[in-house]
């Protein structure tokens, strides 16, 4: 009798210790597997679209003024400078991307819902919300997205 106990409860043992290892494997194989998610995550939307890299690169070149010595007449104006524009039109907020000319570009919709914003921010985007680059962008667009 005694030893039918001992083996049942040796048996009961071990049964336990294999489902806490069995556990602790799965809990580190989820570990690893989101971090590996993570990275490759972070990895792919490094890239920006390809209308915002050139976007991107151009501004980066352009955002130098040029210093002039010579005060004459012929030499050229100043560049304009180049921003990103966040701004609501036709129930999506867009964004738009202005370039040295000041011409607008539509780059993307977002997925901000202008309806749940409070009237300061819906005002803000009916107005148009300009940031001078990708990264002022993405954090503005993390804020309001989440």
């Amino acid at each position: 009798m005694f030893s039918q106990r001992r083996k049942k409860y040796k048996n009961m043992v071990w049964a336990c210790v294999l489902t806490a290892v069995a556990i602790l494997a799965l809990v580190a194989l989820l570990g690893y597997l989101g971090s590996f998610r993570d990275k490759t995550y972070s990895e792919n939307n490094v890239s920006e679209p390809v209308a915002a890299q050139e976007h991107t690169e151009t501004m980066e070149e352009d955002n130098h003024i040029e210093e002039n010595d010579d005060d004459d007449d012929s030499a050229p104006a100043a560049k304009k400078q180049t921003y990103y524009l966040l701004k609501y039109d036709n129930d999506i907020i867009r964004i738009y991307f202005s370039d040295q000319q000041g011409e607008l570009t539509e780059l993307e919709e977002t997925d901000i819902v202008y309806e749940t914003l409070s009237p300061e921010d819906q005002k803000q985007f009916r107005d148009g919300i300009q940031v001078e680059n990708r990264d002022a962008l993405n954090r503005l667009l993390m804020d309001y997205e989440s």
